[in-house]
C-alpha cells in the first residue's frame, strides 16, 4: 500500500500493489483503476474535503443559528407556557467514531438537540448546535438511537459509518417526511455513493428551501427513526 491511499473497508487487496485509486493485482498483472473514492482514493484528499467541509457547514449552521433565534426562542416560549417541554436531547450517532486495531468503526454516541417531538424541519433547528460542535454535518446519514443502529446489518453499520451523520436527509430535500424502512435504506445507501462537495450544499439549499416554504409540515415519525 503506497502513502496517500485510502481503502474502503470492503476492498479485497490481497497479492495486490495499491496506489490511491489504482490496484494492480500482481499474480496476473492486471491493472485496475477504481473511480468511487469510497473503495479506493487519495487520502489527502479526503481529509482535506472534509477539514473544509466540517467547517463550512459549521459556519453555515452558526449563521442559521442566528437567523433562526427567534423563532426557536418564540417556540420555546409558546412551549412552556402551554406547558409542554421545550428542548430535548436525544442520544444518537454523530461523526465521530472509534476504530479498534482490527479497523473495525463504530460510531460515538452523543446528544442531539431537538425540539420535544422532532416532528417538522423547524423542529430540528436547536440541532444546528451540534453541526456547529462537529457533531453533526448540515446534510447526512441519519442520526440513529443505539438499539437502531444495533439492528443494523454488520457490514452496512461500517459502510454507513464510514460517512457523515447529518442534521438532515436526503428524503427531507424531496419532502418526504415518512419514508418507510426500504426507502431508507435505498435513499442512503444512494447519498453514500453518490456524495460530493458540492451535491451536499445543493442538497442542503433544498432542504433549507422545503423549510421555509412548508416550514410545519408534520410527520408520523421522529428523527432518525427506521421501523
Amino acid at each position: 500500500i503506497m502513502r496517500g491511499t485510502y481503502i474502503g473497508s470492503n476492498v479485497d487487496i490481497h497479492h495486490s500493489m495499491v496506489y490511491k485509486n489504482c490496484l494492480v493485482s500482481m499474480p496476473d498483472k492486471v491493472k485496475t483503476l477504481i473511480h468511487d473514492s469510497f473503495m479506493l482514493g487519495d487520502v489527502r484528499v479526503r481529509w482535506y474535503s472534509g477539514f473544509v467541509a466540517r467547517y463550512l457547514h459549521g459556519l453555515i449552521a452558526l449563521a442559521m443559528l442566528v437567523f433562526f433565534s427567534p423563532v426557536i426562542l418564540g417556540d420555546m416560549l409558546i412551549r412552556f407556557f402551554q406547558g409542554r417541554r421545550t428542548l430535548s436531547a436525544h442520544p444518537r450517532t454523530t461523526n465521530r467514531v472509534k476504530r479498534d486495531l482490527a479497523g473495525t468503526v463504530e460510531p460515538v454516541f452523543g446528544k442531539l438537540y431537538l425540539m420535544s417531538g422532532g416532528v417538522t424541519l423547524l423542529d430540528r433547528l436547536p440541532g444546528l448546535w451540534n453541526v456547529v460542535r462537529g457533531d453533526l454535518r448540515l446534510v447526512g446519514m441519519a442520526p440513529l438511537r443505539k438499539k437502531e443502529y444495533d439492528k443494523l446489518d454488520p457490514v452496512w453499520q461500517g459502510e454507513r459509518s464510514e460517512c457523515p451523520t447529518g442534521l438532515f436527509q436526503l428524503w427531507d430535500a424531496d419532502g418526504i417526511r415518512n419514508p418507510d424502512p426500504i426507502e431508507r435504506l435505498v435513499s442512503e445507501r444512494y447519498y453514500l455513493r453518490t456524495r460530493t462537495f458540492r451535491g451536499d450544499l445543493l442538497l442542503f439549499f433544498k432542504v433549507f428551501w422545503e423549510m421555509i416554504s412548508r416550514p410545519f409540515r408534520d410527520t408520523n415519525t421522529r428523527l432518525g427513526d427506521i421501523a
